[in-house]
């Protein structure tokens, strides 16, 4: 199954799950399974950069002090009280918002290749994973850690990520797939078949979201009909023309 796509009636309790992929949807759904599952098979293609947590700095000192206090799991359950605040002070709500908005987009020239702040950025990242991941685990270490400057690629945060790789029930398989078979995938590299019982293909989504209405420039022409049956977007921000 998709995870885009999924089908919530598959018991994945006890069995061997393979997942396909290492984006921010694998890095999100492979901490779950782990806890559950009796196998989990992941297969490998490219490195990706696991940062910590963005935003955390919008929370008071205190619960800065929880998140950090298992740094393998930083997520924070808001109490009911925090909820309730959210709901009858709007103005608070906005500001929080607001907050966790603006120290992210402070990080931008994290994201210059090159850049002081960018070499910097990308220092603390590789650290940071590699204390996640823990020590050994070399092959880990080397193949998942890209070679290329952060922000060439979506940077995702995902405590208990990398800690789920390493557990004696995950098994990484790097590279490509050569197939698929009725009872699993063999691997490219060294024609292994890996037998699974369930599929997860966390394979990323369509990009190409076009809304209901019509969207056209000052020539007449729509968004439909500039694009055809491809995405044409300007720098990957605005549609041209």
């Amino acid at each position: 199954m998709h995870s885009a796509k999924w089908d919530h009636s598959v018991e994945l309790a006890g069995k061997t799950v393979g997942v396909i992929g290492t984006g921010s949807t694998s890095i999100q759904i492979i901490p779950q399974l782990q806890k559950i599952c009796k196998k989990v098979i992941v297969f490998m293609r490219s490195p990706t950069y696991v940062s910590p947590p963005f935003g955390t700095g919008a929370l008071s000192s205190q619960l800065a002090q929880d998140l950090n206090k298992n740094v393998a799991n930083r997520q924070y359950a808001f109490t009911e009280e925090q909820k309730q605040k959210f709901k009858e002070d709007r103005a608070y709500h906005l500001q929080f918002r607001k907050t966790i908005e603006a120290e992210i987009c402070a990080l931008w020239q994290a994201y210059k290749r090159d850049g002081t702040l960018n070499n910097g950025f990308r220092a603390v990242i590789t650290e940071e994973m590699h204390r996640r991941i823990g020590p050994g685990h070399e092959r880990l270490k080397e193949f998942i850690v890209p070679d290329w400057s952060p922000g060439c690629r979506r940077i995702s945060p995902g405590d208990g990520y990398l800690e789920a790789l390493v557990q004696p029930n995950v098994k990484c398989v790097y590279g490509e797939i050569e197939r698929a078979t009725t009872t699993g995938l063999i691997s490219k590299g060294d024609g292994q078949e890996h037998y699974i019982d369930v599929l997860v293909c966390a394979t990323g989504f369509q990009p190409g979201f076009r809304p209901p209405f019509s969207v056209m420039n000052g020539n007449g022409h729509t968004v439909e009909q500039d694009w055809g049956d491809g995405i044409n977007m300007y720098f990957g921000i605005s549609a041209p023309r």
